[in-house]
């Protein structure tokens, strides 16, 4: 989803979707 994934976002849920 939104969040990117990136060392900015630290998104780790949607790293897997957005990589």
């Amino acid at each position: 989803g939104s969040g990117g994934g990136d060392s900015k976002n630290s998104c780790k849920p949607c790293s897997i979707e957005t990589q």
